[in-house]
C-alpha cells in the first residue's frame, strides 16, 4: 500500500479511486467531482491513519501538543 498523503487534492482523482476502492470504501458515482473524493479520503484514510497512531484530533490540529513520548529518536 503507498503512503497515506496529508495532501490528498495533490492525488488525481483515479489515484483517489484507487486509494478509496483498496481501503474498503465504498465510492460515490463515477461522475462524482474530485472533492468528493478528496473529502472521503480525509474522512477515512486520514482520519483511521491518525487514529491507529494513537493521535487525537486535537493533537492533529495543535502539534506542539505532541507528547515527547511519542517521539523515536
Amino acid at each position: 500500500m503507498p503512503p497515506v498523503v496529508a495532501d490528498p487534492n495533490r492525488l488525481t482523482k483515479e489515484q483517489l479511486k484507487r486509494e478509496l476502492s483498496e481501503n474498503g470504501v465504498d465510492l460515490p458515482p463515477s461522475h462524482a467531482k474530485k472533492n468528493v473524493y478528496v473529502e472521503l479520503y480525509r474522512q477515512h484514510i486520514l482520519q483511521s491513519n491518525s487514529d491507529r497512531i494513537g493521535l487525537s484530533s486535537d493533537e492533529e490540529d495543535n502539534p506542539e501538543s505532541v507528547h515527547l513520548d511519542k517521539v523515536f529518536i
